[in-house]
């Protein structure tokens, strides 16, 4: 019978004093959010056609999108 082996215990975790929490480093440039939020669509979109009909389903326009993301509209 082979013998039992023991090992010590790993010692307590403890993060680094200058860690960050990952959010706080994340950009918050509102094109930046959008672009988190659409990561699937984006990802599995076989066309721009399905990316900018994501767009508009999200409320969207081309004028909220030269608005809020100063791009001239949801193709760009």
């Amino acid at each position: 019978m082979s013998a039992r082996l023991e090992f010590p215990p790993f010692p307590p975790f403890r993060p680094a004093a200058s860690a960050q929490p990952a959010q706080s480093r994340r950009s918050k440039h509102p094109i930046d959010l959008l672009s988190r939020r659409l990561d699937s669509v984006c990802v599995n979109a076989v066309s721009p056609l399905e990316i900018a009909a994501a767009l508009e389903m999200d409320g969207i326009t081309d004028s909220a999108a030269r608005e809020t993301y100063g791009v001239p509209d949801v193709f760009a």
